[in-house]
């Protein structure tokens, strides 16, 4: 499959105005849907485009601005919308889509599109590299989403909602030692306890969530083989530092450069130094491939199974697959999704 032709397919109107801006040098000029935190980091993180305005459900907001752009009504976006590309930078992005194309709009995008626009090699890339073809389905898949805004497409890409400890991909034994990054309150612990009776050498949490981590050392400590499990109130990165974290008591807090609230964290290679992993998960809420870094000794040294979620970033979708392989060429890598409804819960797994 060609990526390029692929995308220009399924969003010809779009990237014929990406790649006219780009051979002239042109900003693009696009309309940003959601007017808060995520459009905030949306802004610092493209330097290619043109913000003509912010849509916003807040009434709070409309005739305010954002960084000096003019936050306006959905319905003054239909007089402004004049064939601009909107790209939702809300999280609520399926029913958001919904309701524009209700009202007769169209060119509606995921906040990921513009970024998948600017790597069309990466991707490329990336595809070539997946082992088999249900990862090739699942891939094109997302990709679809993010330019159609269609969330019918997961029903036929989600063959699986159980996660992480696949045995059609892996192999376990009765001497593993998982580290699990992004514990929340010991949902993959226990799914892990039961898939193997409880017959492992060692379990080590990562979870920096104060309410979170309460809950997890709660769950640990009414385990009979808690002695097997270690948990640490740390988020795992690629060295030891302290960072901005949102602190949202919940499965999505994360690192964010916006928020007051920090947390130490530390890697791998540090705290598992002179142990045989068998088992890398992570669910980090973006920190994925920085904790990827900071797990390198150990991956060159242990070649564990990964099982790595690559939907929180663009980038995630090409940056961790391209990562592992320069780890070790010879990771088998696959892709699934486990999430019938959303874009949530897409997940790489590597093994030899």
């Amino acid at each position: 499959m060609n990526i390029r032709k692929y995308i220009k397919r399924e969003a010809s109107h779009f990237y014929n105005i990406f790649e006219e801006c780009k051979s002239k040098n042109n900003k693009v000029d696009v309309i940003l849907y959601g007017a808060g935190e995520k459009a905030r980091m949306f802004l610092s993180d493209y330097d290619n485009i043109d913000v003509k305005f912010c849509c916003d459900d807040d009434i709070d907001k409309i005739g305010k601005f954002l960084n000096y752009i003019p936050i306006i009504s959905i319905e003054e976006l239909k007089n402004h919308h004049n064939n601009l590309p909107i790209i939702i930078t809300s999280k609520w992005s399926d029913d958001i889509s919904v309701r524009l194309k209700s009202i007769g709009l169209k060119y509606i995008y995921h906040r990921f599109s513009l970024e998948y626009l600017m790597h069309l090699d990466e991707l490329q890339e990336v595809y070539n590299l997946l082992e088999d073809r249900v990862s090739k389905v699942i891939f094109l898949g997302l990709i679809k989403y993010v330019f159609n805004q269609n969330p019918s497409i997961f029903k036929k890409i989600t063959f699986d909602e159980n996660q992480y400890f696949l045995e059609d991909i892996f192999q376990f034994g009765d001497n593993e030692t998982i580290i699990d990054g992004g514990a929340f309150t010991g949902d993959t612990l226990e799914s892990y306890i039961k898939q193997s009776k409880g017959v492992f050498k060692k379990y080590y949490c990562f979870e920096p969530d104060n309410n979170n981590f309460n809950k997890l050392k709660e769950y640990i400590e009414n385990l009979e083989i808690r002695e097997k499990v270690e948990a640490y109130q740390l988020g795992l990165f690629d060295s030891d530092k302290t960072v901005r974290f949102s602190n949202l008591n919940s499965s999505a807090s994360c690192i964010n450069m916006f928020s007051d609230s920090f947390i130490k964290v530390t890697n791998i290679d540090k705290i598992c130094n002179n142990e045989d992993i068998t088992m890398i998960k992570m669910d980090i809420e973006g920190s994925e491939y920085e904790a990827l870094i900071g797990s390198r000794n150990t991956i060159l040294r242990n070649n564990p199974k990964l099982a790595i979620c690559v939907y929180h970033l663009a980038s995630d979708l090409w940056k961790i697959p391209i990562l592992i392989k320069a780890f070790n060429k010879s990771y088998k890598l696959y892709l699934r999704h486990h999430n019938k409804k959303c874009w949530y819960e897409t997940v790489l797994y590597a093994t030899l």
